[in-house]
């Protein structure tokens, strides 16, 4: 943390008030507080509801505070004084604060870009992305999945059309079966699919199996952020760009 002396300080972690942390942001808890607990510092996690995380940061006498994988909603605002570091495998964080702050993210593109040259090198001719909307304009890409999208195609060697995008609400398992139906439409079938995230890509994977598509024999898939989840599947493991989440916190 640039300018300060971490001995004696004392650093706030606010957390979402949603049940237990998913594997990605327990390892960058993990690498954060190692690292500075060794310099000297202490953390104290603290919980809210999404829409009181402002009102928390302002009333809290913490002057440093770190941010793991915060809800995008709302705005991010910080006193003058506080000094706030951002941890998060997403390319947009929305901040809008008078106080210091600095990011910690994902290589998004390039990381896309790996994806794209994994299917490629596999054999695949016909891709599909699957990637999450901006809330306030459905119609949309939000930062992450259109980053990862672009970093994909350079790879690809052509651009994925919309005909060709399942588009989802969020980042979540359930997602992609609400739209299955379109991908079963698609003429010709992709036999790539490329997901924005692990959750997007577990949740294709069970979708497909419940119309008798297996991965691996109709299509290949590959994720991104390198989840538990996705090393847990039932019939092997997800081919996914990993995110290294513990080193994150540590830098």
């Amino acid at each position: 943390v640039q300018g300060k002396t971490l001995a004696g300080q004392e650093i706030i972690i606010p957390f979402v008030e949603s049940g237990d942390l998913d594997g990605m942001t327990r390892a960058m808890h993990k690498g954060f507080a190692d690292m500075v607990e060794a310099m000297g510092a202490t953390t104290r996690v603290c919980h809210y509801r999404p829409p009181q995380i402002n009102s928390l940061l302002a009333s809290d006498p913490a002057q440093l505070i770190v941010l793991i994988q915060p809800d995008p909603q709302p705005d991010i605002v910080i006193r003058p004084d506080q000094l706030m570091v951002v941890i998060s495998t997403t390319a947009w964080v929305s901040i809008a604060s008078p106080g210091r702050y600095d990011l910690v993210l994902v290589e998004e593109e390039n990381g896309g870009f790996l994806a794209g040259r994994c299917l490629r090198e596999a054999g695949c001719r016909h891709a599909c992305f699957i990637g999450a909307v901006y809330r306030r304009d459905l119609s949309r890409l939000d930062e992450t999945s259109f980053v990862r999208l672009r970093g994909f195609e350079r790879a690809w060697g052509t651009s994925v059309g919309s005909a060709y995008h399942l588009r989802c609400l969020a980042y979540d398992m359930g997602e992609p079966a609400h739209s299955f139906d379109r991908f079963l439409a698609m003429n010709p079938r992709p036999d790539a699919v490329f997901a924005a995230s692990d959750e997007l890509a577990v949740g294709f994977v069970v979708a497909a199996r419940a119309h008798g598509l297996v991965a691996g024999r109709d299509y290949c898939i590959v994720g991104f952020d390198g989840q538990q989840r996705g090393r847990e599947m039932r019939g092997g493991p997800l081919t996914t760009v990993v995110v290294h989440a513990m080193e994150m916190g540590a830098k």
